[in-house]
């Protein structure tokens, strides 16, 4: 499967295409939610790896954490609010010379 690991981002983008990336990859094969936290978990290094210790030590239950909730808290945490729409914006917005691209 080789899945892709992850320290950290410039561009938020980087982040989402991560957990996309985790996650085709989880639907390939068939997996408990925990199977899929276990598996990303596994994929962070570095900044993220000590983002999600920090999160792990600040959880009440942190042995309940499932791949959603991670996905949830990872996406919420490594993506700046407003960023997608952004970057929907600026798709819809995009232009080749005077013409706009649909």
């Amino acid at each position: 499967m080789k899945p892709p690991t992850f320290d950290h981002a410039d561009n938020p983008i980087e982040a989402d295409d991560w957990v996309h990336g985790i996650k085709r990859r989880l639907e390939l094969v068939k997996y408990t939610d925990k199977d899929g936290l276990n598996i990303a978990t596994l994929q962070l290094s570095g900044i993220a790896n000590s983002w999600w210790d920090c999160f792990c030590a600040n959880h009440p239950d942190p042995t309940n954490i499932g791949w959603m909730e991670f996905a949830q808290a990872f996406c919420k945490y490594h993506l700046m609010e407003g960023t997608m729409e952004a970057k929907v914006e600026e798709f819809r917005n995009l232009q080749m010379g005077t013409t706009l691209v649909r």
